[in-house]
């Protein structure tokens, strides 16, 4: 994840007979510091949009947060999970312990039960991946070591499955769901259109760049969609955008600064298999030089050549690249003459160029 500087202070709406409240929860386990819980308030019914992770200091500061409101966990009737990551379903179960109703999209429990409920089949199943990227053993075998360690353990069991297009109430509030694969196969986004608040999990995050990659569990490559919503973000000034991390911000300069550093990636992509690579392995000196690698955590690595195998796909389904099977490995090749051009849609040069 790439990070800039953040802002203090949390966000809130009051409204006739709800109220909205941004929950800012520290988290000094992720790279990314906090975690943010929405409380959705109307009358004597309260919601939660995403629920913090459930190691300490984090699940006691949620535990304040809501105590300093008059709350516990059975005054909790909903909690709907933006994705399957830990670190915004972490507490599920204990609201649901509590009777709280989950909610989750069905393509994130499966997710979730792709790589939880048999850990050492998604190990080998990544390896093997991991290894037709052109990854060496020697090396994957430790990036999937690191990454193992941080695989959770946490029961996720939602008692409602989302398939995007529905709507939850909240009093008079109605959460639009809109499925946005890309970060987690089954991530959403939550839209509350009569106030124009737009809750994104981590679909777009204000001081990182969500990772969008292929993952060998889930058929398809998710950049091209994500590449579109974001274009389709970049002209919505309308939008109060509320991230999964961090604070408010705008979602039109943030939108288009996103999408300029995924098209550049793209450039950089291109001009390495003009330049002689051949795998995403290959690639990565072309994308992150040796400094900056050697100071991303092994079990973000994998990650990162998930990144670069999208990137690749998606030249390839542009015509610039050509996708060959060799050997065990998925190499690509230049079709010549390319300059990363094609790469930036009609009109998404000048609004890339203002940023």
């Amino acid at each position: 994840m790439t990070f800039l500087p953040g802002e203090p202070g949390a966000w809130r709406l009051d409204g006739d007979g709800f109220s909205v409240e941004q929950l800012r929860i520290p988290a000094p386990q992720l790279h990314i510091q906090e975690a943010s819980v929405y409380l959705f308030t109307a009358g004597r019914e309260r919601l939660l949009v995403d629920c913090a992770p459930a190691a300490d200091p984090s699940w006691l500061a949620l535990e304040a947060a809501l105590g300093a409101r008059g709350l516990g966990l059975a005054d909790i009737a909903t909690v709907v999970v933006t994705h399957a990551h830990p670190d915004h379903y972490g507490n599920a179960h204990r609201f649901q312990a509590a009777g709280a109703r989950v909610v989750l999209h069905r393509r994130d429990l499966e997710f979730h039960q792709d790589r939880n409920g048999d850990q050492a089949g998604y190990r080998d199943r990544t390896s093997a991946w991991l290894g037709m990227q052109g990854v060496p053993e020697v090396e994957h075998r430790d990036w999937l070591v690191a990454r193992m360690a941080k695989m959770s353990s946490l029961p996720l069991r939602p008692d409602v499955l989302l398939d995007g297009g529905e709507a939850i109430p909240v009093g008079p509030l109605r959460l639009r769901v809109e499925w946005t694969p890309g970060h987690t196969p089954g991530h959403v986004i939550l839209h509350e259109d009569a106030h124009r608040l737009l809750l994104l999990g981590d679909h777009i995050l204000p001081t990182a760049s969500p990772n969008i990659g292929i993952d060998q569990d889930n058929a398809g490559n998710p950049l091209p969609g994500y590449l579109d919503s974001l274009r389709g973000f970049a002209e919505r000034s309308d939008l109060v955008a509320l991230p999964g991390h961090g604070h408010a911000f705008d979602l039109v300069a943030r939108s288009r600064q996103i999408l300029e550093h995924q098209e550049e990636r793209g450039r950089r992509v291109l001009r390495a298999v003009e330049a002689g690579a051949r795998t995403a392995y290959e690639v990565r000196p072309f994308a992150w030089d040796d400094a900056t690698w050697a100071g991303l955590g092994k079990g973000l690595r994998v990650n990162a050549i998930r990144t670069l195998a999208a990137h690749l796909e998606r030249l390839g389904e542009l015509g610039l690249l050509v996708r060959e099977e060799r050997d065990g490995w998925v190499t690509w090749r230049s079709l010549g003459g390319g300059t990363g051009d094609q790469l930036v849609e009609p009109g998404e040069a000048d609004a890339a160029e203002h940023d």
